[in-house]
């Protein structure tokens, strides 16, 4: 081994910096490094964070914007085992015998040589024939309405085929009989003829006879005006009336408040088809001039529609002439409550029936439905018709709950408000969880938490289907509690608390309530301060979730006098650095500190030490080295 330099010694390892000046010892190395170490060990390796809830999210309720007029419709065909058999011109009319509400239908024919007698009733969609002893005879184009005031069905005329009639009958609902009033209409066929609400008597319009009857018949258009009430005919002389016409369309309207005619026409001196509208109310006639009108047609059926709060018109015939047909199957609402909001609209029909002249339609109250039967197309070449037809708005339906989320196990009150379609109807429910029911109402527990979209299938009794979906929620139930650092502590001394919370749904607030004065609340889990002031404290929060659920926890703090002072210290808790920091400052601190204690007395150790004297020069410069080899 070699020796150590002159002064120093063997065995101790020194830490030089060039050109520094004295070196550091290996002990006051040690110790630096050793204290760096103890810093880095005190600095927390993680920090708490506060847990967050997905967001909420909401039920979706459907909901249906009522209107005047569909956007969509559809004319159903109602499959009946036995209806009447094919007819045009047969009377159809919606009446209510003392509670019994049915539509009644007479006569008409089914082709030209034949006409019928026999009446029929249609009750919850179903046809039945009443066989009765005592009848009106065989007729078609007669016209009947029903008089609420009396109690019974008004049928006035028609063709026999060989003459106009202008015989009067009334139907109870379960049997006919004739009325011989003083005075009557002129016999005639296919005039106009309704119940008028508002003046409180039965209207009938115009009509034709003549001197002979079937193709290319000379017509002679009547121009009059006559109402009906308590079994007598009086007639009106309006200074002001539409053009004579026959197969006019006319119905009373409760929204305008009066008698709603459309179109018909005449054949002098040539056919004719109108597309005019008039309007009646307290004896006198008013045209209804519009832009937008069903084009000229005669033989349209007409009935309101209390569900679209409008007049529904449907189909009919133009001739062009010489018999020559047009057969219309187009759908029209007459929407308005006054004459200057009055306004025909086309109605879009996915599926329109047969195109067809002198069907017969009533409104169905019991079906919710416009109901429309028979008719024929074709003059010299005829096709006569016994289909019935429902005309269908879309099917609506709409979930209701009894509520639209809450902590599971949770059980969910479903049920349904449909429009729409023809009754009755089939429900189908898909819960979101696996699970299906059926019927209207039902009863489904969530055991599990999340969201589920509801799902209901509505259908109607002809095939046509709607559906809903309503978004619910299942979650746990929301528990919170609250844990402290220390029961009591001193004044001026520092204390924590912090929340746990379980459950609930979407984000958490937390609300603090009976902190100590030194003390102020956040919205947050996790809350440290120093009270400034003694005394027992109660420590609440409440917890709650988006969906307004809440939990409270409680804890109880004594604030002890102690003998701190406040405001004399800061609580390290209030201190702009973490804790951490000023423990690892301070034994950083104290390290450099001893370190130049012990160099400061290593220097000190060294200066003591006497220094070995410099080799003598002896005189003259001579040396006392040995002489060289030679």
């Amino acid at each position: 081994m070699r020796g150590a330099p002159p002064g120093h010694a063997r065995g101790s390892a020194t830490f030089a910096l060039p050109g520094r000046g004295p070196s550091l010892s290996g002990w006051t190395g040690f110790w630096i490094v050793l204290l760096l170490l103890t810093a880095v060990w005190t600095a927390p390796t993680s920090f708490p964070t506060a847990a967050t809830l997905p967001s909420k999210v909401g039920p979706m309720l459907g909901e249906r914007t009522a209107g005047h007029a569909p956007v969509s419709a559809n004319w159903s065909t109602l499959n009946e085992t036995h209806p009447p058999s094919p007819r045009a011109e047969a009377t159809f009319t919606w009446a209510n015998f003392s509670g019994k509400p049915e539509g009644v239908l007479f006569g008409g024919r089914g082709n030209f040589s034949v006409l019928d007698n026999d009446t029929w009733v249609f009750t919850n969609g179903t046809w039945h024939q009443l066989f009765l002893a005592v009848h009106p005879a065989a007729r078609r184009g007669a016209m009947a309405a029903f008089d609420p005031v009396d109690g019974y069905l008004v049928l006035f005329g028609g063709s026999s085929g060989t003459a106009y009639m202008g015989d009067t009958w009334v139907f109870n609902g379960s049997a006919w009989s004739e009325l011989f009033p003083p005075v009557s209409p002129a016999p005639r066929r296919v005039g106009g003829f309704a119940w008028d609400g508002a003046d409180g008597y039965l209207l009938l319009f115009s009509g034709h006879n003549g001197t002979s009857l079937g193709v290319n018949a000379n017509f002679t258009t009547i121009q009059d005006t006559w109402t009906f009430v308590h079994g007598r005919w009086t007639e009106l002389f309006p200074t002001v009336q539409p053009l004579g016409r026959s197969e006019s369309s006319e119905e009373y309207d409760p929204s305008l408040g009066a008698i709603v005619l459309f179109g018909g026409y005449t054949t002098q001196p040539a056919y004719l088809a109108y597309n005019d509208t008039w309007m009646f109310l307290a004896g006198v006639w008013t045209p209804v001039p519009l832009s937008v009108a069903p084009s000229p047609r005669d033989g349209a059926p007409m009935a309101f529609d209390p569900i679209l709060q409008a007049p529904v018109l449907q189909g009919g015939q133009n001739e062009s002439g010489n018999f020559s047909t047009l057969e219309l199957n187009d759908t029209w609402v007459l929407l308005g409550n006054s004459p200057g909001t009055l306004a025909w609209q086309p109605v879009d029909v996915a599926q329109p029936p047969v195109s067809a002249d002198s069907a017969a339609m009533i409104f169905d109250p019991q079906l919710s439905t416009a109901v429309l039967f028979g008719g024929h197309s074709g003059a010299h070449t005829v096709v006569w018709f016994n289909a019935t037809y429902a005309l269908t708005l879309p099917v609506e339906v709409t979930i209701v709950a009894n509520h639209t989320g809450g902590a599971g196990p949770l059980s969910f009150n479903f049920s349904e408000v449909t429009s729409g379609g023809i009754g009755p109807y089939t429900y189908q429910w898909n819960f979101g969880d696996h699970h299906t029911a059926t019927g209207a109402a039902v009863v489904h527990p969530y055991l599990h938490q999340g969201v589920f979209n509801v799902t209901l299938n509505a259908t109607d009794s002809v095939g046509d289907h709607g559906s809903s979906t309503l978004a619910v929620t299942a979650y746990h139930r929301l528990r919170a509690n609250l844990t402290e650092s220390a029961a009591s502590v001193d004044r001026g001394t520092f204390v924590a608390w912090n929340v746990s919370a379980t459950g609930g749904w979407g984000n958490l607030t937390y609300t603090w309530s009976g902190l100590p004065p030194g003390c102020s609340a956040a919205n947050q889990s996790v809350l440290s301060c120093a009270p400034t002031t003694a005394g027992t404290y109660g420590i609440a929060v409440n917890v709650t979730d988006t969906l307004d659920n809440s939990a409270v926890s409680e804890q109880n703090l004594t604030v002890l006098p102690g003998s701190s002072t406040p405001g004399n210290s800061t609580p390290l808790a209030k201190s702009k650095f973490p804790v951490w920091i000023f423990a690892a400052g301070g034994v950083l601190v104290l390290g450099v500190v001893l370190a130049i204690v012990l160099w400061r007395r290593e220097r000190a150790q060294q200066a003591a030490k006497p220094r070995a004297a410099p080799p003598s020069r002896p005189p003259g410069g001579a040396t006392n080295l040995p002489p060289r080899a030679p």
